[in-house]
């Protein structure tokens, strides 16, 4: 197989995944406009839509390589003509940008129509809800964005690493790992308020996280520039992970 990237082969992959899979798409933007809708029917739980918005992301990058859990499938897709990188290439569009804007319209149109059902209702005195509303956090939280994307890639890299319950085994991986980071950042406040004497107000005390803001908005010049930096390497990893995941299943 020829190792020269083509964006003709990278089309006719794109043509076969929406053969396939358009019916599945069509389906859960139907369910994600559904749960929106009615989660956009009271504007005190409108904030949920973007849960189930982010749940159906890593669901989709999670689910990207399922074929692999059949033998007779995987091999399939392995026969295809297009090689490692075209494939990789493919997977991050289809399940990081196709399927983050699809699920977007649906969680915008859903918040909508939920929110204009409810405008109907004698107790709605607000109108209709503005989806700017629901994002005004997102230009002081960039790096919670960037977040996002690194998460979605590492569930996309599962999804050809584990063979089966790849979402099921991600979550617990990320559960394991925030037990870690939470033990290390309580053991460095620790530290920090009983052996240097650095931290001792009395806010402080009530909240040991209180003076930790992460936020973008509040980070310096260097922070800013750092923490993309950081996000681009973070980013990535599980790409290059997934293509040499599938190399490996090529060999």
């Amino acid at each position: 197989m020829t190792t020269i990237f083509s964006f003709h082969r990278v089309k006719l992959l794109f043509t076969k995944y929406f053969v396939e899979r358009w019916r599945r798409d069509l389906q859960d933007f139907a369910v994600l406009f559904a749960l929106c809708a009615l989660s956009a029917f009271s504007f005190s739980f409108a904030h949920i839509s973007i849960f189930f918005f982010v749940l159906f992301c890593f669901l989709s990058s999670a689910k990207f390589f399922s074929m692999f859990k059949n033998n007779s499938h995987g091999l399939d897709y392995l026969l295809i003509p297009a090689n490692t990188l075209e494939k990789t290439v493919t997977g991050i569009i289809l399940s990081q940008v196709y399927k983050v804007i699809l699920y977007f319209i649906a969680l915008a149109l859903g918040i909508k129509f939920g929110s204009f059902l409810y405008s109907l209702h004698h107790t709605n005195i607000d109108g209709v809800l503005s989806i700017k509303e629901l994002f005004t956090w997102v230009p002081d939280n960039l790096n919670f964005i960037f977040t996002f994307f690194t998460v979605q890639a590492f569930f996309l890299f599962a999804s050809v690493f584990f063979k089966k319950n790849a979402f099921l085994k991600t979550i617990m991986f990320y559960f394991a790992y925030c037990v870690v980071l939470v033990f290390i950042l309580f053991s460095i406040v620790f530290i920090l308020e009983n052996h240097t004497g650095l931290i001792k107000e009395a806010a402080y005390a009530a909240n040991p996280f209180t003076f930790f803001n992460f936020t973008y908005e509040n980070m310096t010049i260097f922070g800013k520039i750092s923490t993309v930096v950081w996000s681009c390497i973070a980013l990535l990893f599980p790409w290059v992970m997934s293509y040499l995941r599938l190399r490996e299943k090529e060999v």
